[in-house]
């Protein structure tokens, strides 16, 4: 590693890359990243913040355990924020805000939490033809040949539309 590039990273130990072109990787992208995280943003869109690829992250990570730790305090940082916002809320009554801690706290009050019935149910035997009536059979006949003769009757009054001779539309069949 050359001087000027060693006093860029100020005085990081750089992880180890292959030829290319040169890493990203310095105090300032780490501090940008971090802030970021802090911020309430997503790992992906710090890193965007950051200008580096996710990817490019997830190595530096894997060879620098220390920036594992800054990552988690910055997202300690953001927790103990969120958690100040809660009781602030909480003290001045606000709804919205003790719905949101019960929901963390408590599964129970979870959205997706799982609720389990247990239910008994019994049928009468036999088939429900066995249970109706012939004159609820005869009934239900009557009400299908109705239906079935309306539905004829709109069939015939399709095939019977007429069109003018040079619109040269047939009619379906």
């Amino acid at each position: 590693m050359n001087e000027a590039n060693s006093q860029n990273t100020n005085e990081m130990s750089e992880p180890t890359h292959g030829p290319g072109r040169p890493t990203k990787y310095s105090e300032q992208t780490i501090t940008r990243i971090c802030d970021a995280l802090a911020d309430g943003m997503p790992i992906k869109s710090a890193c965007a913040v950051a200008g580096v690829g996710l990817s490019t992250l997830s190595d530096w990570r894997k060879a620098d355990p220390e920036l594992e730790a800054r990552i988690d305090a910055a997202k300690e940082k953001l927790r103990q924020k969120c958690l100040q916002t809660f009781a602030k809320a909480l003290d001045d009554n606000d709804w919205r805000a003790a719905d949101a801690l019960m929901k963390l706290v408590f599964p129970e009050y979870r959205q997706n939490a799982k609720v389990e019935v247990n239910a008994n149910a019994t049928a009468s035997t036999g088939t429900l033809i066995d249970r109706i009536t012939p004159e609820q059979i005869r009934e239900l006949q009557e009400l299908r040949r109705r239906a079935l003769e309306g539905t004829r009757l709109v069939c015939a009054r399709a095939q019977k539309l007429t069109c003018r001779d040079d619109d040269k539309v047939t009619p379906y069949t």
